[in-house]
C-alpha cells in the first residue's frame, strides 16, 4: 500500500517537471520556477517519508494510514467549504 501510495505521489510530483524545465531555458523565468518546484516537492516528499529505508514494516503501515487519513481530511475540508459557499435561500 505504501508503495502504491508513494507512486502516486511521485507521478503527481513528475506531472511539474516538464513545466519547471520550461521555466529553465530562454526566456528565463525565475519566480514562475518557485511554484514549479513547490508543485514538485509537495507530493514528493511524503513518497519519500513513506519509502524510508530506516524504518521497519510497523512504521511503515502507521505512516502510510497517517498519509491516507491526511487526504481523507483535505477532502473533507474541501467538501465542507463547497457546503458553506453554497447560497440557501430564505437563510442568511
Amino acid at each position: 500500500m505504501a508503495r502504491s501510495i508513494s507512486l502516486l505521489l511521485i507521478e503527481a510530483g513528475g506531472e511539474h517537471l516538464p513545466a519547471f524545465v520550461k521555466t529553465l531555458s530562454e526566456p528565463m523565468e525565475p519566480i514562475a520556477r518557485w511554484p514549479c518546484i513547490r508543485s514538485m516537492h509537495g507530493p514528493c516528499a511524503p513518497a519519500s517519508w513513506l519509502l524510508d529505508p530506516a524504518i521497519d514494516a510497523d512504521s511503515r503501515i502507521t505512516r502510510t494510514f497517517a498519509e491516507t487519513v491526511d487526504g481523507m481530511d483535505a477532502g473533507l475540508e474541501v467538501c465542507m467549504s463547497h457546503e458553506r459557499t453554497q447560497a440557501v435561500p430564505g437563510q442568511d
